[in-house]
């Protein structure tokens, strides 16, 4: 897992990049996805084989809350790209065509206000990437 906050706004807009993946050397065992303590969370329920043309069901939350009815882009290695929508409980799930490195990305953005680094800021963004692996 990686999360970075930008030093600097963007404008009056605080930005936030969140970005995690699923590893495993040797055999294979339970993740468990409560580790992740990112505010934007996009990951599978468990770490499984993901294979071609059998469904990827992936989760999103937001400060632990389901982000619900929002788009998630799903790219491809082979440079297919799709927008899914998470349902209420901030679940999606699509049907991988190809084997190789898949990237599923959400984000959000607020009108809030706050204070970073000494500066006003009048919106957040918070944008979370999740890579894995279809056999």
């Amino acid at each position: 897992m990686v999360s970075h906050e930008a030093a600097e706004l963007g404008g009056t807009t605080k930005y936030h990049f969140v970005s995690s993946a699923y590893v495993s050397i040797g055999k294979s065992s339970k993740v468990d996805a409560g580790l992740n303590e990112n505010g934007l969370k996009l990951y599978a329920d468990n770490h499984e084989i993901f294979a071609k043309n059998k469904p990827v069901k992936l989760f999103a939350y937001l400060n632990g809350k389901p982000l619900a009815n929002k788009p998630v882009n799903v790219a491809s290695p082979e440079g297919w790209s799709k927008e899914v929508m998470t349902d209420e409980n901030g679940i999606l799930s699509f049907l991988p065509l190809w084997p190789g490195r898949y990237v599923a990305e959400a984000q959000n953005f607020e009108k809030v206000t706050g204070n970073h680094n000494g500066k006003d800021f009048d919106a957040a963004w918070v944008g979370s990437t999740f890579s894995f692996e279809v056999k």
